[in-house]
């Protein structure tokens, strides 16, 4: 043991001191050409002995610090030590000194709720963690949230202590936190990573003392097809980060650009556990209430008053007890046999204007003739997709083939460090072809890098056959990429006259980058998280593929004197059977308004009464902070949402203060504003340092990827 000790210092020794040895070797050259008279082989050895001499000495003098670390370290031999890419829940981190590792401590309990009520979630998490040092320690907890979640409200509980959060100016925030930290407050800093990946830092938190971070957010509910859902992510894929990615601030913050160094370890801290409680305010009883990855159990209760309207009402209660953090949770719900109105609108006041959010079901028909079409796959065949990824991703693909007749044309891509061109250019989708493509495709395996870039400037460069068949890309992926905004700004520049449509695949997706890369390129996405959505999720994606898009949508108000502010703007197009979500702010009273657009070559309008609501959305009314209503939040999230995206693809500057100014007025953590809060009393003593240790130990449990999956 010590032996491979001493080999493996020595061996780091000499890469680290090289240069300073061959400097002592150029030195004996020197002498050794000057004193020509003597034997060449003594010179040698002589160069050699001193040469080991000085590199054993280094080697020794690093060795008996290590074994000081050691005998430290050894009552935290239950830390793992990790990097925030390899953060798969989440997880109190511990910063070491001059290191970009962190420590991993064992996590004692998540604990989530979940107020659904229309199509809003008020949902609050709370994570309880233990520092079990005999020190004083600075942290870092990374945690997943849904992409589409607007963080709000922060709380830290340490000890007997509560500390609230306050929205600040990134820079700002980071200088109140720095300074408290310094002085021995008790403080935590709250920042975005990405819109589905959170950080909190917390300062000086007293020896075996625990530490509680309560967070609360709202989110959109999704709907599709008759099905309400609703998606809390307890796991991360880790991101693969381009060699040459751009240094894009906006793509990738300096803290977060490591890569993973271990290829075979096996999870040795301690298993994460959550439990989930949701409240579904339904109103009725349902005909499908259903967890995709998880068993429930489900409880109606029928007679229960409502908190606002004093009526009874319905709402199903469900209970996830010690469930271990690997799959995200996704919940469906689905009325009973009832034809939805065309137009639902939620709407609250707020400082003087009206917030909605909408919910419109165009009711488009089907065309009477399909067109044709020139599909290109892309096939993702990276380490990340290894396991039951790949899986789904060769069945997703066997599917998308029967859905092609020989009126249509079709490409495959895969691609992993390096893309693959199936055919020179599209071919027929005859049986033979076909036949050709899923041979190929059912002999891939999941290895390498995640490469998105060349795969998609092998699709969007390629040429096209001479004729008017619809040019549509299908991606098929986890999305498991940290250089976003670049592949972001590489879509909008060359999407030309093809439509991106996304299959998020697997447990984890990049909800974020599968979402986005699908609006940037005018299409749609679909998320497959188990086998027995397949069949199903690939027919919803083939329906959008072969109808008409409603295109060109505005919403105008009849009221001359009243303004409008939508999100998203622009309006995106609406595909067969999907629903268009719009959030909007009016000043200047209630009206109606007119929605208008393009469908299979046609004017198409749809009148709206903006005055008319179906539900008030009720919201968390905290003591400590005055309300602002959840529609109102949403709204501003959205429109944060627009802005940032003109930031990444148009460089548009005023977009940066635009984004600070809504995040201050809103209270929402956003990538230049963070949530902060300190303690006012010090709590550790100024002649206590809080020092971070040096220890070995394991990557967090499921990361089991290939070497080449993160670019290692």
């Amino acid at each position: 043991m010590l032996f491979n000790k001493i080999f493996k210092q020595l061996l780091l020794t000499f890469v680290h001191l090289s240069g300073i040895g061959m400097k002592y070797i150029m030195l004996c050259a020197k002498h050794f050409m000057t004193h020509k008279g003597r034997r060449f082989d003594v010179i040698i050895s002589r160069i050699l002995g001193g040469t080991l001499f000085i590199l054993l000495s280094m080697a020794y003098s690093h060795l008996a610090k290590a074994q000081q670390n050691d005998s430290i370290a050894e009552s935290f031999e239950h830390f793992n030590e990790v990097i925030l890419d390899d953060v798969s829940s989440g997880a109190l981190l511990f910063k070491q000194v001059g290191s970009e590792w962190f420590l991993q401590a064992p996590q004692l309990k998540t604990m989530v709720d979940m107020r659904i009520k229309g199509i809003v979630a008020n949902v609050t998490v709370k994570q309880k963690f233990t520092n079990t040092s005999n020190e004083w320690q600075h942290a870092i907890y990374a945690f997943p949230l849904p992409d589409n979640s607007a963080v709000n409200q922060l709380k830290i509980k340490v000890a007997e202590r509560v500390i609230i959060g306050q929205i600040q100016e990134k820079k700002k925030a980071l200088k109140t936190y720095n300074k408290a930290k310094k002085n021995g407050q008790k403080a935590a800093l709250v920042q975005q990573v990405r819109p589905n990946l959170f950080t909190t830092d917390v300062a000086n938190i007293p020896p075996h003392e625990s530490i509680e971070v309560e967070l609360t957010y709202f989110q959109q509910i999704d709907y599709q097809v008759g099905l309400f859902s609703l998606h809390f992510p307890m796991a991360i894929t880790p991101r693969y980060q381009p060699t040459n990615a751009v240094n894009n601030p906006l793509n990738d913050l300096p803290n977060l650009i490591f890569q993973a160094r271990n290829t075979n370890s096996t999870a040795t801290g301690t298993t994460q556990l959550i439990d989930l409680n949701v409240s579904l305010s339904s109103g009725a009883e349902l005909a499908l209430l259903n967890s995709v990855n998880h068993d429930v159990t489900a409880t109606y209760h029928p007679n229960v008053k409502d908190r606002e309207s004093d009526q009874a009402t319905g709402y199903y209660s469900l209970n996830l007890t010690n469930q271990v953090m690997q799959k995200e949770f996704k919940l469906i719900w689905q009325y009973q046999r009832k034809a939805l109105p065309q137009v639902l609108n939620f709407k609250q006041d707020y400082k003087d204007n009206q917030y909605g959010l909408l919910m419109v079901l165009p009711g488009l028909h089907k065309a009477e003739k399909q067109s044709s079409r020139e599909l290109t796959f892309i096939l993702d065949t990276s380490g990340s997709m290894s396991g039951q990824s790949m899986a789904q991703a060769k069945q997703a693909f066997k599917y998308a083939l029967t859905s092609l007749n020989e009126n249509d044309s079709f490409q495959l891509i895969s691609f992993n460090s390096f893309p693959t061109r199936l055919f020179q250019l599209p071919v027929v989708a005859t049986k033979a072809n076909k036949d050709n493509a899923w041979h190929y495709v059912s002999a891939l395996r999941a290895d390498g890098g995640t490469e998105i870039m060349s795969a998609l400037a092998m699709a969007l460069g390629e040429m096209s056959s001479p004729n008017d068949r619809l040019k549509q890309i299908v991606f098929l992926t986890d999305g498991a990429v940290g250089n976003e905004a670049d592949i972001f700004s590489y879509i909008a520049n060359n999407i030309s006259d093809k439509r991106l449509f996304t299959v998020g695949l697997g447990t984890a997706p990049n909800r974020y980058f599968m979402k986005k890369a699908a609006e940037i390129g005018r299409g749609s996405y679909q998320f497959i998280s188990d086998h027995r959505e397949l069949t199903k999720g690939m027919q919803l994606l083939f329906s959008k593929l072969s109808h008409p898009v409603l295109t060109d949508l505005k919403l105008s108000l009849n009221e001359p004197n009243a303004t409008i502010l939508t999100a998203p703007d622009p309006i995106p197009d609406v595909y067969q059977n999907e629903p268009l979500f719009l959030s909007y702010q009016i000043n200047g009273g209630q009206t109606d308004s007119l929605l208008t657009g393009i469908y299979n070559g046609e004017p198409w309008s749809l009148p709206i009464e903006l005055g008319d609501d179906i539900t008030m959305v009720e919201s968390l009314k905290p003591a400590f902070e005055s309300h602002i209503p959840a529609i109102a939040t949403l709204w501003a999230r959205r429109k944060i949402a627009d802005y940032f995206r003109d930031l990444m693809l148009y460089k548009m500057p005023e977009s940066k203060t635009n984004i600070i100014d809504l995040a201050l007025g809103f209270h929402l953590v956003t990538p230049f504003t963070s949530l902060v809060a300190v303690e006012e009393k010090t709590s550790r003593p100024h002649h206590l340092n809080a020092n971070a240790k040096q220890l070995k130990n394991n990557l967090p449990a499921g990361q089991k990827l290939p070497p080449t999956a993160l670019n290692w």
